[in-house]
């Protein structure tokens, strides 16, 4: 019983020492990939490698990077807007999917998708992101920055940040803006 119980806490230290080093590792190799604190154990190397080399964020002058941003889940808010019309001659009116996160820093980050799609499709885009962040803690959105908006609201200065949208994930699964990148 002793054995099984060492052997155990052993195994358990291991373990924690190995995922702290990868933790290390990418957070050196990738430091400029992820903006807020952490990832929660949801992000991994494939996540954070875009093919391109990490460049430090910047409002000023937009990098062409994807950088990652972490949140609590209840700071994540997801809405969808029929916007009255349909851009090809269709039946079926487009639709506006925004993803919009509170940060602790009180910026808002809006999170929009490259194009919008007729409202039946983006319903069902609007469902799997729900479903994806449905009971989860953290969630952690990735995009190419944009710009900044500020506008005064109840004498307060807000600052929100645009994003194009690419990808969702937390621990429990992925959605992807292109349907052919891998969400792992």
């Amino acid at each position: 019983m002793r054995n099984s119980f060492l052997f155990a806490f052993i195994w358990l230290f291991c373990f924690l020492c190995n995922s702290y080093a990868v933790g290390n590792v990418l957070k050196e190799k990738y430091s400029y990939a992820v903006l807020t604190a952490g990832g929660n154990g949801i992000l991994n190397a494939r996540d954070l490698n875009d093919g391109l080399k990490p460049a430090p964020f910047s409002t000023k002058e937009p990098t062409g990077h994807i950088y990652w941003q972490c949140f609590l889940r209840e700071d994540v808010h997801i809405a969808i807007e029929d916007i009255g019309y349909s851009t090809y001659d269709l039946a079926d009116n487009d639709a506006d999917l925004t993803i919009t996160a509170y940060s602790k820093s009180g910026i808002l980050h809006k999170y929009v998708m490259r194009r919008n799609w007729a409202t039946s499709g983006t319903e069902k885009r609007f469902n799997q992101i729900l479903k994806v962040m449905s009971g989860e803690k953290y969630v952690c959105l990735s995009g190419e920055f944009g710009f900044i908006e500020e506008e005064v609201i109840h004498g307060r200065k807000q600052l929100t940040y645009f994003w194009t949208s690419e990808r969702i994930k937390t621990k429990k699964g992925c959605s992807s803006y292109f349907k052919s990148v891998d969400c792992q």
